[in-house]
Formats: structure tokens, sequence, C-alpha cells
């Protein structure tokens, strides 16, 4: 084998990958050019990995292992007596999932035990219980990976003190949640080093952001804690993505995908085994498809990722309880789209004792389901769905609004963001409310209709081309919803709203949420792709970033809140007609506003916005069209406040960079998600 530079590449199976670093590296000591590549013949792969963690010193190396006919990415770090010691273990992926079982609970046993350090706290004994599954799972020879936990009991109060210019460390001083999130962590880690799996598992609170945020306010304070923490920083369900964005901006570079996934597809209540939820077998398929999108130079952004198990509803067996079959499918819920039995939820909402009322909501639900109902929500084809078959009817039900429920990608299975889409647009964290498909189908169709994509599909093995894997299949442990009218109503069904507000404003023209395979009309479908970023906010937002400045803001807000009524009545005639025969669904009351003259006021509490149970223009007949914004009542501030978030978005977009400058600015190894970081150094828990 020849040992020179500028030797020709082999036909080797195993090649050794450098990167531009190394190269120059290489060519100072050999005193030659550097090259675009290397490749060395080597002897079986298996008998040589150890020696070759031992032989190789070069800085940024990155060896591809063939395994399972795939390339799987580990890290071979340098090592200097210059630099801090790296993790030198293998790492092919990350994955990154937020956790909050038992938090509340937990938070409020520390504080009557006097913050008892040894206090039994539920949510740990969930996390311990599942290490053994984690080490199997991480450990796997050839794909082996870390996972980041994010634990964001006193964001609140963290966010807060941030605004008040207080340093991380002088926090939990002055707020209980931050106590507790501390100590809860340090215990945790604890377990770990038993376990050895200090590394393998990293778990981070929002102290642990504190490396990164504490920087945020040296330049333009006020307009990033704008943007990073919103104008109410409070907890939504999207939280997780800001230290989800600060997770792969640190990982950039190293080659290392970050999938994120949903706690309840990890840890469940029913202790099945990680394998037998497709997480195994999902880890393989997307390290797959992230490396085959690497070796092609066609794609330099892309966002993919697993689906749910849409198979339990297509082979669905007699002992399946179907409701649960339906809530492990899809990631929009089918809650909207039970019926409604007036008489039973008054009776479920007078029981006092909270055990009676949770399990009396849990058999009405089992219930409340009509199969017909659920395919008209989700826009399934009731007789293909009778026959076992999925198939989405063209522009009907949620496809026509929202998220396709087959193809759309999903935040909570394993998403992935190449390089390029987390530099090119940040996540929509200055908005103050849950907005439905923020962070996944709206996201992604976002930079569609920015053209960051040069294709929908690639030449993959099948199950693997597209932005959602067919091929990789997890399954979702749904929790129990209690209170069932204040969830649906209060909450789901207007936070739904927004997603199809949101959807209207960024892609007006729906068939692109179909595959070319799946259209009849292949023409309309492809004229569609040459009108990409004809949105209002695709459009508003090229054109800032074109000009370097965000300057028509006053008329994109008119025009946005046009479109806001009109994508409103359309979702009115839509979720109002959502019935069978005598049978009326959640969302057909609310859509028609007839929820305060219909249900038991005991169904909701002072807590409950009654703007947003009482439904789409309360008192006006469905028939009556709205079309201007005075037409919609009580829901127009939340709007506004929509209308306002999004014009926000642009200049967030625009000040994107100098947030990516900062968290790169921090020293690799810090930040307790960094590959390089290690628990026995300085900032170990």
């Amino acid at each position: 084998m020849s040992n020179s530079v500028g030797a020709k590449p082999s036909s080797a199976p195993f090649p050794l990958s450098l990167t531009t670093a190394s190269h120059k590296a290489l060519s100072r000591v050999a005193g030659t050019t550097p090259t675009t590549a290397w490749k060395i013949e080597l002897p079986p792969l298996m008998t040589i990995i150890q020696a070759l963690k031992g032989l190789l010193n070069l800085p940024g190396a990155r060896v591809l292992l063939p395994y399972r006919q795939s390339f799987l990415t580990t890290s071979v770090p340098m090592r200097s007596s210059a630099l801090k010691p790296m993790n030198t273990l293998p790492t092919s992926y990350v994955l990154y999932s937020h956790f909050f079982f038992f938090e509340k609970q937990d938070f409020e046993t520390f504080v009557k035990s006097a913050e008892s350090q040894t206090v039994e706290l539920k949510g740990l004994e969930v996390l311990r219980r599942y290490l053994p599954e984690l080490r199997r799972l991480l450990t796997a020879p050839g794909s082996e990976g870390y996972l980041v936990i994010y634990y964001a009991c006193g964001l609140k109060q963290f966010l807060e003190g941030v605004q008040k210019g207080m340093r991380s460390r002088e926090m939990p001083d002055k707020y209980p949640e931050l106590r507790f999130a501390k100590a809860f962590s340090e215990r945790f880690n604890r377990l770990l080093v038993s376990a050895q799996l200090g590394e393998r598992i990293r778990f981070i609170t929002s102290l642990d952001l504190g490396v990164v945020l504490d920087r945020v306010n040296v330049p333009s304070a006020e307009a990033l804690q704008h943007f990073v923490l919103g104008d109410k920083p409070d907890m939504r369900y999207d939280i997780p993505k800001i230290p989800e964005a600060i997770l792969r901006l640190r990982l950039l570079g190293s080659g290392a995908p970050v999938f994120r996934v949903d706690q309840d597809v990890i840890f469940r209540e029913d202790d099945q085994r990680l394998d037998e939820t497709g997480l195994f077998s999902a880890v393989g398929s997307c390290l797959k498809a992230y490396e085959g999108r690497l070796r092609d130079t066609n794609v330099s952004t892309f966002v993919f990722s697993a689906s749910y198990n849409t198979r339990v509803l297509t082979e669905l067996q007699p002992k399946t309880e179907r409701f649960a079959a339906w809530g492990w499918a899809f990631a929009t819920r089918m809650h909207p789209a039970l019926v409604v039995r007036l008489d039973e939820i008054e009776r479920i909402c007078k029981l006092e004792k909270k055990s009676e009322k949770d399990a009396a909501w849990s058999t009405y639900v089992e219930s409340a389901l009509n199969d017909k109902l659920i395919c008209q929500w989700y826009g399934l084809n009731e007789s293909r769905f009778r026959k076992r078959e999925l198939q989405v009817d063209f522009l009907k039900g949620l496809v026509e609004v929202g998220a396709h429920p087959t193809t759309s990608v999903i935040s909570g299975a394993f998403l992935c963001l190449s390089d390029g889409a987390i530099l090119d647009l940040p996540p929509f964290s200055n908005f103050r409310r849950n907005v439905m498909w923020i962070d996944d189908h709206l996201k992604y169709s976002l930079h569609r209709e920015m053209q960051h994509f040069t294709s929908d599909k690639l030449d993959l093995r099948p199950g693997l081309s597209y932005s959602r894997l067919d091929a990789a299949m997890v399954t979702k442990a749904r929790p129990n919803v209690v209170d069932l009218p204040a969830y649906v109503f209060a909450s789901y069904l207007p936070t739904l709203l927004w997603g199809t507000i949101m959807d209207d404003w960024i892609a007006p023209n729906p068939v692109l949420k179909f595959r070319l395979e799946d259209v009849k009309d292949k023409t309309s479908w492809k004229e569609a792709q040459t009108r990409l970023g004809t949105g209002l906010l695709p459009q508003a937002m090229l054109r800032a970033l074109r000009e370097g400045r965000f300057t028509q803001e006053d008329q994109l807000r008119g025009s946005l809140m046009e479109r806001a009524v009109k994508r409103i009545q359309k979702v009115r005639e839509l979720w109002s007609s959502l019935r069978d025969g005598s049978e009326r669904t959640f969302a057909s009351y609310w859509a028609a506003g007839e929820v305060a003259k219909s249900f038991p006021q005991g169904c909701f509490s002072d807590a409950h916005d009654r703007r947003l149970w009482s439904g789409i223009a309360p008192g006006r007949e469905v028939k009556d069209v709205l079309s201007r914004t005075a037409d919609l009542g009580d829901l127009l501030d939340p709007v506004l406040d929509l209308v306002t978030d999004a014009v926000d978005y642009i200049k967030w977009t625009l000040v994107w960079p100098q947030f990516v400058q900062i968290v790169r600015s921090v020293r690799q190894g810090e930040f307790a998600g960094d590959i390089s970081w290690q628990p026995r150094r300085g900032n170990a828990k």
C-alpha cells in the first residue's frame, strides 16, 4: 500500500475520510500537497478497529464504518497535550428528547420534603428503569450513539432570570424550581455513572443552557431575547426546540446527525422493550437515510423523519384497542372527531373524585369512536380503510388545511435537519402560543417554499427516499386525556386552528403535500413546483433576505390578516360538517360556535380561556360567511398575536446568523450536549 498523500484512491471497501484540516496537517508533516480524499487498503474491519483508534492522532478525522450495508460515522478525536481530553467513544448519531414524566408531581414532592436530596421521585424511577434498554440501544456495535435528555422544569424561571440579566449560576438561589432541576439532575447523573453511561446519556436542564444563553446579553441583547425567548416566556409544548437548536448548532460539521424523539417513544409506561417499539430498526434506517443524502452531491439541504406506527391500523388484531391504534398511527390526534354524548359528558363532569373522572373519560373515548368520522377527519378513504388500506383522498380532511397524515414529517419521530436547514432558518421560538405542526410540517413547508430543497425524492432504497421514511416506524405511547372537553375545546382545537392559518400563509397550494406518485393529475403537481415561494410568509422572507432588511411590515400584516379570515372560514365549513347523521363531533360543535350553549359549564374552569373554548364566532350561523376581521369576535386578538409573531419571525431570520455565532463561540466540550463533553470535567454534574 502506498503511503503517499497524493496516492490514487483505491477500491478498498473501508474508506478513511479526512477533513480539510486533517489533509493540511498531514501535508505539513509529509511535505506534500493536500488532496481532497484518501483511501487506504486495510485488513478486515472488526480485527483492526481498536488498532486504528490508537494509530490515528489526526485532527477532525472521521472513519466511515460499513455496517449492515451502510456507512456509519465514528468520531476519532485528536489527542494533544495542548487541548483538554476529548470524548473518545465512537458516535454515529445523537438522540434528543424532552423528558417531563411526573415533573410537576416530583417538584411538589421535593418542596414538601423541605428539598430533601433523597426523597423518592417517580420520574427518576422511570429513567432508572430504562437504563439497561438504553445501554443496548446506544452501544449497538457499529451504530453507537448518545442520548441528550432535556428536563425543562424551571425553564420559565430561567428565562425570567436571563431577561433580568442574571447569570445561570445565580438562579438556583432565587428559584426553587431550578434548585429542584439541579437536584434531580445530580441524582440521575450519579445513576448514570454507576451504570457507566455518563458519556452516553447527557441530562440537560435549563441551567446547562446558561453556557450559551448567558452570552445573549452581549450583542443586541433586547432583540435576541425577544426572538429566543419570546415576549411571553412560558411553558409551551414546543419549548424543547430551544435547546434542540443549540444542540444542532453545536454539532455542525461533526458528521453525527441529531434525531429528535418524543419521550413516549423512548420512555413508556408499559415497559415495552425498545426493540419492540421499532427504535432499534429506526436508528439503522434513519442513519442510512442520512448517509444517503450526504453522499448525494446534489442535495444541500434536507429534512426528514420516521413515521408513527400506521401498521397497527392496517393489521388490526382482535385484542388491539381501536382507540390506542388510532393514537399510535398519526401525529395529529383524533379526539376532535370523537362523538359527543352530552348526557354522559355532563355526568362525568359532575364526578368529584379525580380517579373516577379519569377512568370515566378513558371509557368514554373508547365508546365514542366512529371510524367513518375519523376517516373524514384525517381525509382517509373510508372504503379503503375498511379493507385495511390507508389511502388519503385528494384534498379532503386535514390534508386540505394542514399536515398530510401519511407523508408529512413528524417532529417526535427521528426528525433530522441537515446543517443547511438549521443554518437557513431559526426555530419558531418567538411564537407566544402553541401552534400545531410548528416545528415539523410547517417548518418543512417553509424550507420547500423558499426552494432550499433540490428534490423531495432521492435515489435510495424504497422507504428511505422521501422526507417521511416509510421504512422506519416507531410506536408512540399516547398519554390518556383527562377533562376531555376542556382539552379539546380550550387547547387542542385552537392550537390546530393556528396551524391551519400558518399552513395557508406558507403554502396556499396543498397539492405539494402529496407525493407525485399519489397524484392523478401530475401536471398540476409539477406546475405547483414551478410556483414555489408565492405564499405570503416565504415571499416576504425571501424579499427581506434579498434586501437585507424588512421594509413592508404593515402591508404584510394586512395581507396575513385577510388570508387568516378566509382560512378560518374554510376550517369552519370543514369541521362544522364533521357529523354522521345524528352523531356530532367535538370539532363540529366548536367550529359552529355552539360549545357554550350546548356543554355544561362544569366542563371548564376559570383557568380555561373562554375566547378559545367557545369556538369560532359563537352566536353566528355557519351559513353566515366570515369575511371581515370584525367577524372573528373573541378570536380576533389571538389571531392578531399570530400575525405579529409571524411578522417577527422574519426579523428573527435576519438576525439568526448572529445567534448562530454566539452559540458556536462557546468552546467545544463546554456544553453538555457536545460530543467531546465529559462528565468528569469542571462542568460535571
